[in-house]
């Protein structure tokens, strides 16, 4: 039985000889097996449970005959050496993973400055020494390639360019990548993800394959996809990043907010007044102090007499424009606020709140993520609609509280629950914080 070492886009065997593994692959699982098969499903969520990153020896007890085919399948890519691998060459796949890893960590700098841009970091290398890095700074700054390309200059010539998403190579409001790349005489790049934005989405990286450089990609892709999953989302559909922020009791009641919005990196915020003016729930600080957001634009949603009375309070708090978006009619309203954009969320003949032509309308504005912090109202909306992306939800050590977290979600059985998928917990003081994807 060959020993497996999980990865993130793939897995890597290695066959044991005797004392020594003389023979070693390197197999990425989309290329042998689709994105939706329940075999790929099976595997990367046994690789997470089982291996945690350590090296351990497949025992298929318990696995389902779907699993044990495809185990057999893979011991037949094996001995037909579908790619083999040389001890040098599983050194370098190594080697790739750490400069990639570089790059995801130069990227996270842009991090809140780069919006509607991805977070990008490059790493230049020649040998195993690191000429110049780089990451994009802010929107419409030079993009990281370019920025660590021209840092290191002639020296790039022979070199690898490690970087954390395709390199773009059309005009924006900077030139092509690739063509600083090519002019670099670069030998090779390996980069995580593919981007999706359709005036890139594989053209990159095929103008670089005709200009005779040597293109690897999928290294730390879930990584690199996770790190930009709102460029992801809203470079696709044109609507932003939905990230519910829930903080519940013990016993499922609407606890207060005390971390400020603006520590979760979004571009826009939308609070329903019906907790803000609710004094044992409101989310914003008291007194005169400012708010202290930087990117944030703020969208308050409620009936016009609640906005009118939030508005009486952020006046002088908020140094920023404010996005008005009203549930209900009142035309003397709309005449007299005309210093603040108004977006009407329209209501469904159910009376349910149409939420999709506002994402669409944020989305043309250029929001390419939204924070929502709401009561059960809002927040039973975005979940019933299927329309929320992310889920940040922090429960108390409490029990107490006067409102129920969620109104009806339609939910009848529980196999029509919403599960999170690639959760997380984290535990502070007073509270644990889950974290994870909705699949509806």
């Amino acid at each position: 039985m060959p020993t497996v070492y999980p990865a993130k886009c793939g897995i890597t065997v290695r066959k044991k000889e005797g004392n020594r593994f003389q023979r070693a692959i390197y197999l990425d699982l989309r290329r042998y097996i689709s994105p939706r098969s329940k075999i790929r499903g099976i595997l990367f969520e046994w690789f997470r449970s089982t291996f945690n990153g350590s090296d351990a020896r497949i025992d298929v007890r318990g696995w389902d005959i779907e699993a044990r085919k495809f185990l057999k399948y893979l011991n037949n890519i094996f001995t037909g050496v579908k790619r083999e691998i040389d001890r040098g060459s599983f050194n370098r796949i190594m080697k790739d993973e750490k400069f990639i890893r570089s790059a995801l960590e130069l990227a996270e700098k842009g991090r809140k400055a780069t919006s509607p841009n991805p977070m990008v970091g490059a790493v230049v290398v020649k040998g195993d020494k690191i000429l110049a890095t780089g990451y994009h700074k802010k929107f419409g700054t030079p993009h990281a390639e370019v920025v660590a390309l021209k840092t290191c200059g002639n020296k790039a010539k022979g070199a690898t360019l490690y970087v954390n998403l395709e390199p773009c190579c059309h005009y924006g409001k900077t030139p092509p990548c690739t063509d600083l790349i090519i002019q670099s005489k670069i030998k090779r790049v390996v980069c995580s993800a593919i981007d999706p934005n359709p005036l890139v989405n594989c053209k990159g990286v095929g103008k670089l394959r005709k200009a005779g450089i040597k293109v690897e990609i999928g290294i730390l892709e879930d990584e690199a996809k996770t790190l930009n999953e709102a460029y992801f989302k809203y470079i696709t559909t044109n609507m932003p990043f939905v990230i519910l922020r829930i903080k519940g009791t013990l016993n499922g009641m609407e606890s207060s907010i005390s971390t400020p919005a603006s520590a979760i990196d979004t571009d826009a915020i939308l609070w329903d007044l019906s907790i803000v003016n609710s004094p044992h729930l409101n989310p914003l600080p008291r007194g005169e102090r400012k708010f202290g957001f930087t990117n944030n634009q703020i969208i308050l949603t409620g009936t016009w007499n609640e906005i009118s009375y939030c508005l009486k309070r952020l006046k002088a708090m908020v140094q920023r424009n404010i996005i008005l978006a009203p549930v209900d009619d009142r035309k003397e309203v709309f005449e007299s606020n005309r210093e603040f954009k108004i977006w009407k969320i329209e209501k469904k003949k159910n009376g349910e709140l149409a939420l999709l032509p506002f994402l669409k309308r944020c989305g043309k504005e250029g929001i390419a993520s939204l924070l929502i912090e709401g009561g059960s109202g809002i927040l039973s909306s975005f979940l019933k609609q299927k329309l929320a992306d992310k889920i940040l939800f922090e429960i108390t050590s409490d029990i107490s509280g006067r409102e129920e977290l969620f109104g009806d979600l339609g939910i009848n059985k529980m196999s029509e629950a919403i599960v999170l998928k690639n959760y997380e917990w984290k535990k502070t003081e007073r509270s644990l914080l889950v974290s994870g994807y909705p699949a509806f």
